[in-house]
């Protein structure tokens, strides 16, 4: 891993440390945000320091969503910003956006958790009744967030199959190489960016319908279908993700994580040991997305795709998520 994926796997095996021990992890994410988010630009000191402060706010968006809300909400001046996530590593990284070049004396950051998958932060001495403030803000943030639906292919949904649009912008790849006998790799910018769409291939899902080996989840919002993620159970006794989609306006809401999270399910409730799926070195936000959920690396094939009519320069990646 390089410096930027280093200092981001350090913050978030500790996500409730104190705010002057994890500054200069946070301060390496931020100068190199492309490690982690391609379309994010690079950051001197001197950007960091000029930059307003919603702008650099704004570029943590293109790495998860962190919803951000003023107490009191009909006040200007002076108001406090108190921050929701779906990750406590976040906050911390949007706490340092925030008060970048506004005080010295930052303090302590007070991280809770909400629920399950809901985080919340403020600064020690920022809010007289935190637990109130924090409960208020929870509940504005969850009326933002789009209400998923997740449910199992039913035969009147077969037509929902294969409607997301799959496409992504491609603008860097991953570099492998060996250390320490682990399988590491370095995010390489590519010029020009270009966009990519994989038709879906032709395929009967009916025998999803009824094979125990095989399924099909749809995600839904408003009764539109955002989402999907293809099972079935591979040779080698794993669950193996054929396909994962997600709409592209609906990406970054938590959809690609619930689907994920309805597959892991699905493995265990078949007793089988885990996922694994197979994506490509060009496809970088896929990767980031997979090693965000705790996806490991495991394997790749530089020929995959070289036997094609018309071969590809991809390498084909493997990643495994064991129980």
């Amino acid at each position: 891993m390089d410096e930027t994926q280093t200092a981001w796997a350090t913050l978030r095996k500790r996500p409730y440390a104190e705010f002057d021990e994890q500054r200069p992890h946070l301060q390496t994410v931020l100068k190199n945000l492309p490690v982690l988010s391609p379309d994010a630009p690079a950051l001197t000191e001197r950007d960091l320091a000029t930059a307003d402060r919603h702008t650099l706010a704004e570029l943590l968006e293109r790495i998860a969503p962190v919803w951000v809300c003023q107490h009191p909400p009909d006040s200007h001046d002076g108001a406090i910003h108190v921050a929701v996530a779906e990750e406590p590593t976040l906050l911390a990284l949007h706490f340092y956006i925030f008060m970048w070049g506004i005080t010295s004396n930052i303090g302590s950051i007070t991280i809770a958790r909400l629920d399950e998958d809901t985080y919340a932060y403020w600064s020690d001495g920022q809010i007289g009744d935190n637990d109130r403030a924090i409960v208020k803000y929870h509940d504005v943030v969850r009326q933002r967030q789009p209400p998923i639906r997740i449910q199992a292919l039913t035969a009147d949904t077969l037509g929902d199959v294969d409607q997301c649009d799959n496409s992504f912008t491609i603008q860097n790849r991953l570099s492998l190489f060996m250390q320490d006998e682990q399988l590491h790799y370095k995010v390489t910018p590519l010029a020009p960016p270009r966009e990519k769409h994989t038709p879906p291939e032709v395929e009967d899902y009916t025998p999803y319908l009824t094979d125990p080996d095989k399924a099909i989840f749809l995600a839904y919002v408003d009764n539109q279908v955002v989402g999907q993620i293809v099972l079935r159970k591979y040779w080698n006794g794993y669950a193996y993700i054929q396909d994962l989609a997600v709409e592209t306006q609906f990406r970054r809401q938590g959809i690609g994580r619930a689907l994920i999270d309805q597959a892991v399910n699905w493995a265990r409730a078949q007793s089988l040991p885990g996922l694994m799926l197979e994506t490509q070195d060009i496809n970088v936000p896929a990767c980031r997305f997979y090693a965000r959920y705790g996806f490991t690396l495991c394997g790749f094939n530089t020929h995959l795709y070289r036997g094609l009519p018309t071969p590809l320069d991809e390498v084909a990646l493997y990643w495994y998520l064991l129980f």
